[in-house]
């Protein structure tokens, strides 16, 4: 997979790719370069929403399809959360904790998360950090 943010060259292998004809992502036509018979270097495109989407390789003996994976950093809801959980949560979502600010007596054991600097659910490039600031649950009662 490759992230969504910009164009990317993959490798494609296969057999006999003297003869290629055309190549797709996703329906659309993209640039290919031939490496070898059984490599094509192919541009696939910048895209906005994350997930799989079909590669197409076109000879005059015939189609070929493969899957192609878009992968980003989907920002979780943070707050409220600890500091561990919160890391958990990055890491699920191929994103990083960035620096922790800690505020009015807060530590990293002690401190649940106040704000985050991302706001949840923006889809941005694999290993984003994302910083957050600790707090202290008011005391109830």
């Amino acid at each position: 997979g490759a992230s969504f943010e910009r164009t990317t060259t993959v490798t494609v292998s296969g057999d006999n790719f003297a003869e290629v004809s055309s190549v797709s992502v996703d329906g659309r036509p993209v640039p290919y370069t031939l490496d070898s018979m059984t490599q094509l270097n192919v541009s696939v495109p910048p895209r906005r929403k994350l997930g799989s989407v079909p590669v197409t390789v076109t000879t005059v003996a015939g189609s070929a399809a493969g899957i192609f994976s878009y992968e980003g950093c989907v920002v979780p809801k943070l707050k409220g959360k600890s500091l561990r959980a919160g890391r958990k949560a990055l890491n699920r979502r191929l994103c990083e904790l960035g620096e922790v600010r800690e505020r009015h007596g807060a530590t990293t054991k002690t401190g649940r998360v106040k704000h985050q600097d991302r706001r949840p659910g923006a889809v941005l490039p694999s290993g984003t950090k994302v910083e957050v600031t600790l707090g202290l649950d008011p005391v109830k009662g």
